[in-house]
């Protein structure tokens, strides 16, 4: 049984009573935009136009017996430190009023020392900082700052220089400043009394012997509202529930470190956290012999026997970080020029990342030494994936791929005896995949960066040798002879100029053909390149 209270209350409650809220380690960074404190502003100012009570929606919180005045912000945090902000900016243009300095800090049980009414103690950045600088700046100090963030106009822009905080700080105090400047002091004023009587929020309290206890206990709640405010990603789902595992202050430590590691980690590799969990969830599948279809990320690590709830914050994290070493070492390797380079360019290049997933499964379990039986593997994975097409329905053979790998180093070929060059007739969303595949089959060495063409174009018509006469260029337009990998790519739209630019490529099977053809293609050159491309396809494919 969940023990919760439940009781709306208007800001001047939530802001003027002794409470400092604390936003616990586990949870992510402040991170409101412009956008999102623009239509803060917006609501507000809209219902108070109206002449409507206003409400806010839910703050959940966690709140030991022995801490009742510091209860933690499991969710809310972005919409409790905003309001702060604006009260902070309403601060200094009203310094008199001495209600909008109690909206700001907090004293001790005896009044002797004051803090600032939202302390935040989130791992992986300085929100605390910021809060602490705004806190202490002066109407000369804001002013300064706000004058590096106006146009030749005087019109406000957003300083992306800045942290969100002191950010959206400026932009509050430049927003009320013209409040006032329209309609006057008095009527500012009397929005400020309504921002603090009639605006109201609810927070919902989950209460235990302890503040551990109490954060299980919200969480529960956390993880299925979140109203008004940036949606949650499973990310930070999954980093609170870590974080509560960690059970003493060493812990918690380690987990903040580890967990610091990861998100460098994932920003050197361009992915989101979330990314890494889906990799992560693929592997835990087969080890399991799950073949069946996919259930959503957050309920995959957060029902009652997912693996969060079954192994430490210290086996999860280091099983993460082991992941995007070898992320990062398969784009190291993936830029290179060796044969296993072109092979995961191959899956790289396919249009979902389901063949990824299988890819890394395989090196999550037995690494890169056998570079022989990688490849061997990932010929199955392309044969099976280009086969089947561009398509979501490639997944449910992964997944059983995924199975294999989980418990054997090897795939089946996956040949396809009855193949057939008709096959290959159309491509659609897979040409210049297959154009890859058919470079690579011609010339196993890697090239580090490509791009496509299309050889001849709508552009071409009226330059076609008299063989076409005919045949319509629309038609084979995607033609594999008529499709190049190119590594001097250049902005050109005619064949001529194509045959001048990349006759210096290093592709040795394109250079030859262009020299072959100089001033156009004619059809039958055309038609013999496609063939022969057709039969590597055909015999890669048999297997």
């Amino acid at each position: 049984m969940i023990s919760l209270t439940a009781s709306q209350k208007s800001l001047s409650k939530l802001f003027t009573q002794r409470e400092q809220y604390i936003v616990p380690d586990f949870q992510r960074p402040y991170s409101w935009g412009l956008d999102q404190c623009r239509k803060l502003y917006d609501d507000l100012v809209d219902a108070y136009n109206s002449d409507k009570d206003y409400f806010l929606g839910n703050i959940i919180m966690a709140v030991g017996e022995k801490q009742e005045s510091q209860p933690n912000v499991v969710d809310g945090q972005q919409r409790l430190i905003s309001l702060w902000l604006m009260f902070r900016s309403l601060s200094l243009i009203f310094p008199e009023m001495k209600v909008l300095e109690e909206t700001l800090s907090t004293s001790n049980w005896d009044g002797s020392t004051k803090e600032i009414k939202i302390q935040s103690n989130v791992i992986e950045t300085y929100d605390w900082k910021e809060l602490e600088t705004v806190s202490k700046w002066t109407v000369t100090d804001i002013e300064n700052e706000l004058n590096t963030c106006k146009d030749k106009n005087g019109e406000f822009f957003y300083p992306s220089r800045m942290k969100k905080i002191e950010a959206n700080c400026l932009f509050f105090y430049h927003t009320f400043q013209k409040f006032k400047e329209n309609d006057g002091e008095q009527e500012v004023k009397r929005f400020i009394r309504f921002m603090l009587e009639d605006v109201s929020m609810l927070p919902i309290s989950l209460i235990d012997s302890n503040i551990e206890l109490a954060r299980n206990k919200a969480l529960t709640i956390f993880e299925t509202i979140n109203d008004r405010g940036l949606e949650l990603a499973d990310a930070d789902i999954f980093k609170a529930r870590l974080f509560v595992k960690a059970i003493n202050e060493e812990q918690k430590n380690e987990f903040k470190t580890l967990w610091t590691d990861l998100k460098r980690a994932c920003r050197n590799l361009k992915l989101e956290i979330d990314d890494i969990f889906r990799y992560y969830s693929h592997i835990l599948r087969g080890i399991d012999d799950n073949t069946r279809n996919e259930i959503s990320l957050r309920e995959f690590f957060t029902s009652a026997n997912s693996t969060i709830s079954q192994k430490t914050y210290k086996e999860i994290m280091d099983d993460l970080l082991r992941l995007t070493d070898i992320l990062s070492q398969y784009k190291t390797i993936k830029g290179g020029r060796s044969e296993l380079a072109a092979w995961l360019q191959l899956i790289d290049v396919y249009t979902n990342t389901y063949p990824r997933y299988a890819v890394v499964t395989y090196l999550y379990h037995y690494g890169f030494d056998n570079t022989k039986e990688l490849i061997h593997n990932i010929k199955s994975i392309v044969r099976y994936c280009y086969k089947k097409g561009s398509t979501t329905y490639v997944k449910f053979e992964i997944y059983n791929m995924i199975q294999m790998l989980s418990h054997s180093s090897e795939l089946p070929l996956y040949n396809n005896p009855s193949v057939s060059e008709s096959d290959f007739d159309y491509l659609g969303r897979l040409k210049y995949a297959y154009a890859l595949l058919c470079m690579y089959l011609e010339d196993g060495s890697a090239i580090n960066n490509y791009d496509f063409d299309r050889l001849l174009t709508y552009r071409d018509k009226v330059e076609l040798s008299d063989d076409w006469l005919g045949h319509n260029l629309d038609d084979h337009l995607d033609d594999l002879g008529n499709l190049a990998v190119i590594d001097t790519y250049r902005r050109t739209k005619k064949y001529a100029d194509k045959q001048k630019a990349y006759s210096k490529t290093e592709i040795r099977e394109l250079k030859s053909f262009l020299m072959d053809n100089p001033h156009t293609i004619s059809y039958e050159n055309l038609k013999r390149r496609t063939r022969q491309k057709k039969q590597l396809l055909v015999q890669f494919f048999k297997g």
